[in-house]
């Protein structure tokens, strides 16, 4: 029972790497944020700031004579603001470049301090104009939506749930201490009407829990991608860098672990490599597998088949998993044709050392899937086609041979009149096995 509940509260290793990475781009995220503040309060603060020269007489008729009061508290607002804005920047900055998480609680406490601004910019205009409930209709609550709004990009639902909750209770108190203060008497009913006030504070709220609703479903496609890229690297990483990307959509689109299916299985070797690698140095050797494996890859590809597993001097390869067109067995024998005389023209025209290749094909049916470990895994086929195609390839030693079939593969070849070597018995099965020759 315990292991169940550790199991069940155990973390998501992918979620956990994704984690890692949010918190990158969530620093980098509240950086531009806040670059965003900075503009908004310079330009805001500098339109207040000069607003008197600019307009003096609607200045006047709002504030009387107290102009350079509400200049010099109009700069302390705004580009306090805006310090601390670049100050906050930079200290994010800092956590960035030391690849560190910022501390949760300072998260909120930025948070909090941000979303106060309107707040204090309300009770700026409740110094110069009167009555003070006029401060709850100017332009200052509009501000509110514009932290709700920045707050996505903190990549936090709590955190726009918390924005959205400390705009609403700040401008509740706010109103709610100007609704008490003298002068509104003679105001319009709609305007101290507490109602009309409480639907600002209820749709505030709600814009709050609509930015965490958006930014939940920003993470849930981020975590998805993350996902889904994962899964190509992994899968990429099963098969080497020599995997079409139709083989990668097919995997990624299967919906089971492993599978049943009808294929063709052609093992590949190098004859006497033992010999030859002896004579040459680890580069030379490399160099020669390489310059044989690169147009064996390329020609197993062409002809809709994937190399397994390589086996040092050979290869597995695979034709009917996990993509088929149809032709599965026909694909493998051509493209194993075409293996043997790429080999022979290479080694005619001095670009390979004289060696040969043996070839064995099996066709039937095999269990399709990844095998491994959450850690490792490995696309394999298991089944005795497997077994068989192996076994025939060695044979290519006994008769002095290059490619060499089983009767299930030579049924969908019959047009190229393969020959008829021996029924033979192999290690490991009872009954004989039909060997034909092709090359």
């Amino acid at each position: 029972m315990l292991s169940k509940i550790a199991s069940h509260h155990r973390k998501d290793p992918i979620e956990e790497l994704f984690q890692k990475d949010i918190e990158k781009e969530t620093l980098q995220s509240e950086r531009f944020r806040l670059a965003i503040l900075i503009a908004a309060f310079v330009i805001v603060g500098t339109g207040f700031t000069l607003g008197p020269f600019l307009f003096p007489h609607e200045f006047e008729r709002m504030i009387g004579a107290k102009a350079a009061d509400f200049q010099l508290y109009s700069a302390l607002v705004f580009f306090g603001h805006a310090l601390y804005c670049v100050g906050a920047r930079a200290a994010f900055g800092w956590f960035l470049k030391k690849e560190r998480a910022l501390p949760v609680v300072s998260r909120y406490a930025n948070a909090l301090i941000e979303t106060s601004a309107p707040t204090v910019i309300m009770y700026l205009f409740t110094l110069f104009v009167e009555p003070r409930l006029v401060a709850i209709y100017t332009p200052a609550p509009f501000a509110y939506a514009l932290f709700i709004v920045l707050s996505t990009l903190r990549l936090d639902p709590r955190l726009c749930m918390f924005t959205g909750a400390v705009a609403a209770v700040e401008f509740t108190v706010f109103a709610a201490y100007c609704f008490r203060q003298p002068g509104i008497a003679n105001m319009p009913e709609v305007l101290i009407n507490p109602v009309f006030n409480l639907g600002r504070v209820f749709f505030i709220f709600v814009a709050g829990i609509a930015a965490a609703f958006v930014t939940g479903q920003i993470r849930k496609r981020q975590l998805n991608s993350f996902r889904l890229l994962q899964e190509r690297n992994k899968i990429t990483n099963i098969f080497g860098q020599h995997v079409s990307p139709s083989v990668v959509e097919a995997l990624l689109n299967q919906k089971e672990q492993s599978e049943s299916r009808h294929v063709c299985v052609m093992f590949l070797d190098i004859r006497n490599f033992t010999t030859f690698s002896e004579k040459r140095t680890p580069q030379e050797v490399v160099d020669f597998l390489n310059s044989i494996f690169g147009f064996c890859i390329e020609i197993i590809n062409r002809h809709n088949g994937i190399i397994n597993k390589f086996l040092g001097d050979g290869f597995m390869a695979v034709f009917g998993a996990p993509l088929s067109d149809g032709q599965d067995v026909r694909n493998a024998v051509n493209a194993a044709a075409e293996i043997a005389r790429r080999i022979a023209t290479e080694v005619e025209a001095g670009n390979l050392p004289d060696v040969t290749i043996g070839i064995g094909l099996h066709s039937g049916d095999a269990v399709t899937g990844n095998v491994g470990s959450s850690s490792r895994k490995e696309y394999t086929v298991i089944g005795d086609v497997v077994n068989l195609a192996s076994r025939i390839e060695q044979l290519n030693k006994q008769f002095s041979t290059r490619v060499l079939m089983s009767e299930e593969v030579r049924r969908f070849c019959e047009d190229l009149a393969p020959e008829f070597i021996s029924e033979t018995q192999v290690k490991g099965r009872e009954q004989p096995v039909k060997i034909y020759r092709l090359v």
